[in-house]
């Protein structure tokens, strides 16, 4: 099976103030690559390429240092992923998936100054990798509408295990590490099989 999906994204770190969680979505994309999805257990590989804002205006400084409080982020995904399928092999399949995956992520000021290296912003002796794993979980139902094509939508939430997707950790607000949650429409073409690909030919 291969897809294509279009993302809405939410991102909750600590550039997300409490009362504007949920509010702010942001576009991405996703390429799938699925196998056997008629059995009960299939797994999928998944990329993404997608970018956040994220801003909190009220972050004042802590001893005598001022942290970014704007965050640009754009990010490269790559998951893996096993789906259960409660419905085995009916047009209207309801599935949960989970898995692990590493983003590699970039994150700019509003100058669109890149903040990785900017030591200032971030409290005495603090760094940080740009390379983060994460733990997706999700739901979602997948429609049929013939042998090769189906649809599926699906939401689910992305816990990183990097306090840093906004440049923000131990002068912020939050404690925690970051997370994402994301709505995910696809479209996604399904390859028959070596043996029903003979018996069309």
């Amino acid at each position: 099976m291969l897809g294509v999906s279009v993302l809405g994204q939410t991102f909750l770190g600590d550039l997300t103030p409490r009362d504007e969680a949920f509010t702010r979505w942001y576009p991405g994309l996703q390429f799938t690559l699925g196998f056997d999805s008629r059995r009960v257990l299939s797994p999928t590989l998944n990329f993404s390429l997608a970018d956040f804002v994220a801003q909190d205006r009220t972050l004042g400084p802590v001893d005598g240092r001022q942290p970014n409080r704007l965050a640009r982020t754009q990010y490269f995904s790559t998951d893996i992923r096993l789906a259960f399928r409660l419905l085995k092999n009916r047009r209207v399949q309801p599935y949960a998936a989970a898995g692990i995956g590493f983003l590699v992520f970039n994150v700019r000021d509003e100058t669109g100054r890149a903040l990785l290296n900017a030591a200032s912003t971030r409290a005495q002796g603090e760094s940080y990798s740009n390379v983060a794993a994460y733990l997706p979980l999700a739901v979602g139902v997948q429609w049929r509408i013939s042998q090769v094509i189906s649809t599926a939508f699906e939401v689910a939430w992305v816990q990183s295990f990097s306090d840093y997707l906004d440049n923000v950790n131990r002068l912020g607000n939050r404690s925690g590490p970051d997370a994402l949650f994301q709505t995910r429409l696809a479209l996604q073409f399904t390859l028959p099989a070596p043996m029903q690909r003979s018996r069309l030919n």
